[in-house]
């Protein structure tokens, strides 16, 4: 990535800051105590025999009953302990004086630095004993590497864990909001809403097509009765409305619409009972022809072949009137019940909308709350890469002391002493 020297010297100054931070001045200076204490003798890795005895004049016993030999960690935080809750005890005390091994001060006096424009930071600590300037400079350097890590994996940390639980809480919307949309869709019987309403817009349009033609067949077979009718009754003075004829005709009504709402509801099912139907109205139209004859035999034989042409006509007219009529009221039957239906998938549709926008709403801030997950993860991981700082040269034990300045001071006091003589 591209290197921002803003931000790399923001984070370098982050880094002496943590260096000179109070807490990790006193956790150093504690965890050095508990290691001096722990010593049964001067050590020449630890602490010298002067600094040795001195400590151990200077402690007193009830510090001393905190340290856990053997025991690190719970002899530091014994020690904590203590300094937290009693600010008049001795080790508040050792803390915030001016000792030059266990105080904050005396701690802060160890001074760190970045080595030119390099990745580097040199830490360095002047001791009276080399053994504690060493274990020191190794405490410290510890305890701060642990801190940094921790700052910077809370910052991530705290991301992840409002991602994580914002993931786990859409999760549950998401899925809570499909359940709806499919109890909804079980409940009115829907499988694919566009396909379904697609289908039945077209079939809405063979219904209504096929419904135009059916009304155009009743109404001109209605006219062709009509017209024989008004024609017979004027040319011949016959009534047409005898009570023999009535029986026949509401029986060929009755299963003309029984054969209507086969065909028209069944779709080609049943297909015997279709069968036996045709043959049951071709015998009642023969009934009706027969009842015709014998009725007006005599008007025939009085008023001629016209006569018997006219009838002839007239019954080919009410047959087919009266299956048209049928066939034209099973369809009106038909158009209603399917703009019933039509009417009742409107309001679903709208509702389907309404779940689908809502699925989308939560489903795109799902894959928006994902991504800034695997973002945050992608920077903790880079954050861990970046905060293993490595130790390129460990504390050492400095074998040889710093050069001591009495010859300086002695020739100082000497050149003042001419000069003011």
């Amino acid at each position: 990535t591209r290197i921002d020297n803003v931000q790399t010297l923001n984070e370098y100054n982050n880094v002496l800051s943590i260096m000179k931070s109070r807490s990790l001045a006193e956790e150093t200076g504690l965890r050095l105590l508990a290691q001096h204490l722990m010593q049964d003798g001067p050590n020449g890795l630890i602490i010298n025999e002067e600094a040795y005895t001195e400590l151990m004049e200077e402690v007193p016993q009830d510090v001393k009953r905190l340290v856990v030999k053997g025991d690190m960690e719970k002899s530091y935080y014994n020690l904590k302990y203590n300094v937290t809750h009693d600010k008049n005890g001795f080790l508040y005390k050792l803390l915030n004086d001016d000792h030059p091994h266990y105080s904050v001060e005396g701690i802060n006096r160890m001074s760190a630095e970045r080595i030119g424009a390099s990745d580097l930071i040199k830490v360095s600590y002047d001791s009276d004993d080399p053994a504690i300037a060493y274990n020191t400079i190794k405490f410290a350097t510890e305890i701060f590497n642990n801190k940094y890590i921790v700052l910077k994996k809370n910052q991530s940390s705290n991301a992840i864990a409002y991602f994580q639980r914002k993931l786990r809480e859409l999760a549950a919307q998401l899925q809570s909001a499909e359940q709806k949309l499919l109890e909804y869709n079980i409940a009115n019987n829907i499988i694919n809403y566009d396909e379904q309403t697609e289908q039945i817009t077209t079939q809405q349009e063979k219904i209504e097509i096929r419904l135009q033609d059916v009304k155009m067949d009743y109404e001109a077979s209605d006219a062709v009765l009509q017209k024989l009718e008004d024609e017979i009754s004027s040319r011949y003075r016959i009534n047409l409305q005898n009570k023999q004829v009535f029986e026949v005709r509401k029986n060929l009504v009755n299963i003309n619409n029984e054969i209507a709402q086969l065909q028209v509801f069944n779709d080609g099912e049943q297909p015997q009972k279709l069968q036996q139907l045709m043959l049951k109205r071709a015998q009642m139209e023969r009934r009706l022809q027969n009842s015709i004859d014998s009725i007006y035999i005599i008007d025939s034989k009085t008023h001629g072949i016209e006569f018997q042409r006219i009838m002839g006509d007239w019954l080919t007219a009410l047959t087919n009137y009266e299956t048209n009529s049928a066939y034209y009221k099973s369809m009106l039957e038909r158009h209603r019940i399917f703009m019933s239906q039509y009417k009742e998938l409107a309001p679903v549709g709208a509702t389907i909308k309404r779940y689908e926008r809502e699925i989308n709403v939560i489903e795109n801030e799902y894959l928006n709350v994902l991504n800034n997950l695997n973002i945050a993860l992608q920077k903790e991981q880079n954050m861990e890469m970046v905060t293993d700082m490595k130790m390129m040269d460990e504390a050492t034990l400095p074998l040889i002391p710093n050069k001591s300045r009495y010859p300086l001071y002695i020739l100082i006091a000497a050149l003042f002493s001419l000069i003011f003589y």
